[in-house]
């Protein structure tokens, strides 16, 4: 067991979290195109919640996609449609949201 005050266990989730914030300012200048100072608590603090932000709002999306679109495997053709639950529609070709949503998925 891992005491708190431990002075390894503070140097992981320090550097842990370093690690963290350096990834998310690297991606916040890639796609943002913004300059961020590397000693400004107050960008990185921004970033992180920027990505924070994302991940929460994406899964929510998620949640409600789930809800709202299933996918079946058609018997006669062995191959999957998409149904919108709320409307009925029924498609073959997969919603476009799916593949932004679930990256790497085959949902």
């Amino acid at each position: 067991m891992v005491e708190m005050n431990s002075g390894k266990a503070l140097k992981a989730s320090t550097e842990w979290f370093e690690e963290f914030v350096k990834q998310t300012v690297e991606v916040d200048r890639r796609f943002n195109k913004q300059t961020i100072t590397t000693g400004s608590h107050d960008s990185k603090a921004t970033c992180i919640q920027r990505r924070i932000r994302g991940v929460l709002g994406r899964n929510k999306v998620r949640k409600l996609f789930v809800k709202t679109f299933a996918k079946r495997l058609d018997a006669q053709s062995k191959a999957y449609y998409y149904v919108n639950l709320r409307t009925n529609v029924s498609s073959w070709t997969r919603p476009r949201f799916t593949e932004r949503l679930f990256r790497g998925s085959k949902w």
